[in-house]
């Protein structure tokens, strides 16, 4: 019996049981009183009075000898005996009913030496072992609280004596009434599962070291909604919930823990894809049992939400991680201290037909050029001399991420991590604020083609924080999108970017000493640009600017006047005019941060460069710049 006792469902760890341990002849008996339909006892039948009604009827040692019970509004007590110390004592409950009755069942000793144990049968055969409820000792009862039985389908239930105990008993029926959905025994199994629906809530109790309760919820009810899961708590019993997508219940898809004293709750719950089985809720607290405190299981869908992207949990892994847009603005939870938020956004590789196709234009009009020059047609003349002379013509990049998170409450010190694939060369990152208030801002990153993977958790949470509320929003923006947007690296003036007259270029100052570099055209009155030559620089200047229309060697007649603006960002911006050859014609840094920096001076034609800098510091805010002719 011991072997039988001490399977998931059975290991009671009671120590009315101990006594069992190393029973072989014990075991084999409840082995064959399961299984054995031909077991008769020697008792002989005799002809019942109708004082007799309410007693058992031997022999009733095996489930098909069971001796019935029919439900009815007003029933006595069952009567019984264990007599030998053998004995077992089967009964099948039965109604007619319309509706399933829900009872209680009390198994009560007349006296004070017979120690009860009652097994309850699950139904599907001898691979389910029955459920013990042996909590009292000798000549105390045993109850099964919340027991379902179903119109036409008996309920199969057996008595017997602890460690070789007899004497007589009393079994008392009392059918309950409740609005609430009831989870109800047995209940331990996937296919004697409680069943759930969606949205809806559910109540019950531990009534058992070890109980399992099981709740199934129909696949035709999973949808792609956002659900809030809560479960309460029981004071002194630690509870734990998982959630299965077949009927083995050995993997979880989800798991959640919920503490003694607080519910759990998960507000975002976006259920698995469900199977042909559906879903299996599973709740349990190992030994500990409490009947008369319960628990509530409530599932409700989330509210509409309107303008940001919901986090749908489980998403604490890689490998279910939330996919995201560039552009997608989220808003999430972080429902216990220990949660982690995952997401993925992919950087799509390269359009390889479009590559084709360029490739094969390109090819056409070299041979085209090459076909002309076999039939001595006139070469094409010479080009001019490009104005811009050594400054490159970049290509801007596709993917420019940019990825902030924002706290929404004071309950949480945010972490976000940037886990980018292996393959993308990309090295993983982590960020923590140094305040509740604080946000985090993952700078501009030149991605590639690839998978890369966000992780939002809390380094610190306030005590006693119950996830009411939004508690972070995250945006990840593809800032390749933004119109004049730098081109890394610009570092130096071989790698300045260009910068058409009229036409803003847009840039951050993202690590601390990080300078950018730009060039510019001033053209001639007359003479196409770059077609003089810039004079001799003039020395460092600072506010207020010289008029450098009137320096010896300029020539006033052909100067022009020139705008330079640097709209600011929080930091202390300034910038550098600098001539062809490098030389500082001007630095200029006047507002202090937060401020716009401005020149207005006169320059001959030819190119120039800016430095944009700040004193100091960084900052993940852009600033602008241009150049125009007043």
């Amino acid at each position: 019996m011991k072997k039988l006792l001490t399977t998931q469902v059975l290991a009671v760890g009671i120590a009315a049981s101990a006594i069992l341990v190393g029973c072989d002849a014990c075991e084999d008996r409840v082995r064959a009183v399961i299984h054995d339909d031909s077991v008769e006892r020697v008792t002989p039948t005799q002809m019942r009075s109708e004082e007799d009604q309410n007693r058992e009827v031997e022999p009733n040692d095996t489930a098909s000898q069971a001796t019935p019970i029919e439900l009815r509004r007003e029933m006595g007590p069952m009567l019984g005996a264990i007599d030998p110390a053998d004995d077992v004592d089967w009964f099948a409950l039965s109604h007619e009913d319309s509706e399933d009755w829900i009872v209680e069942i009390t198994v009560t000793p007349q006296g004070s030496s017979l120690d009860l144990a009652v097994y309850l049968e699950v139904p599907g055969g001898g691979d389910y072992p029955p459920l013990l409820y042996d909590l009292g000792g000798a000549g105390e009862a045993e109850s099964i609280p919340m027991v379902s039985v179903a119109r036409g389908e008996p309920t199969r239930l057996f008595v017997t004596g602890d460690g070789g105990t007899t004497g007589e008993y009393r079994i008392d029926i009392r059918r309950r009434r409740t609005a609430a959905a009831m989870a109800m025994e047995p209940n331990d199994h996937a296919h004697v599962a409680t069943p759930l629906s969606l949205p809806g809530e559910i109540q019950g109790f531990y009534d058992r070291p070890h109980d399992r309760e099981v709740f199934h919820v129909a696949p035709e009810a999973v949808t792609d909604a956002v659900y809030s899961l809560e479960v309460s708590h029981i004071p002194e019993i630690p509870q734990r919930l998982r959630i299965f997508d077949d009927s083995t219940l050995q993997d979880p898809v989800l798991t959640m823990e919920i503490s003694a004293d607080r519910p759990a709750v998960i507000p975002n719950l976006a259920l698995p894809e469900a199977s042909d089985e559906g879903l299996y809720f599973v709740l349990t607290a190992g030994e500990q049992y409490n009947r008369q405190r319960g628990y509530r299981l409530r599932v409700i869908e989330h509210p509409p939400v309107q303008g940001f992207v919901l986090e749908r949990e489980p998403n604490d892994t890689e490998g279910a991680a939330q996919v995201l847009n560039f552009g997608d603005q989220v808003r999430g939870y972080l429902h216990h201290r220990d949660d982690r938020d995952r997401f993925r956004f992919v950087v799509e590789g390269p359009d390889e037909e479009a590559e084709r196709e360029a490739e094969e234009l390109a090819a056409a009009r070299e041979m085209e050029r090459m076909a002309r020059g076999e039939a001595g047609e006139e070469e094409e003349p010479e080009e001019e001399v490009d104005p811009w002379g050594d400054v490159p013509e970049k290509e801007a990049p596709e993917v420019v991420a940019q990825v902030r998170v924002k706290p929404l409450v004071d309950a949480h010190r945010l972490a976000l991590r940037w886990l980018p694939a292996e393959e993308t060369g990309e090295r993983p990152l982590e960020l923590e604020a140094e305040a509740e208030e604080e946000g985090l801002v993952l700078c501009n990153h030149v991605l590639g083609p690839g998978e890369y993977d966000l992780e939002v958790r809390s380094v610190e949470t306030a005590e006693g924080f119950r996830s009411r509320t939004f508690d972070y929003e995250l945006s990840v923006e593809n800032l390749a999108e933004l119109e004049g947007l730098e081109v890394e690296p610009n570092d130096t003036v071989e790698e300045a970017d260009r910068l058409e007259i009229g036409a803003a270029r847009t840039g951050f100052i993202s690590v601390e000493g990080d300078v950018d570099y730009f060039a510019f055209l001033v053209p001639g009155d007359e003479a196409e640009p770059g077609a003089e030559e810039a004079s001799e620089p003039v020395e460092e200047v600072q506010e207020p600017a010289p008029d450098l229309a009137q320096e010896p060697g300029w020539g006033a007649e052909e100067s022009r006047s020139v705008r330079i603006h640097l709209a600011g960002n929080p930091l202390n911006l300034r910038f550098d005019l600098l001539d062809d050859e490098g030389g500082r014609v001007a630095l200029v840094n006047r507002s202090g941060p937060g401020g716009d920096e401005e020149l207005t001076i006169d320059l001959p034609p030819g190119l120039y460069y800016l430095a944009v800098s700040a004193t100091s510091g960084s900052s993940c805010d852009p600033y602008e710049v241009e150049v125009t002719l007043p």
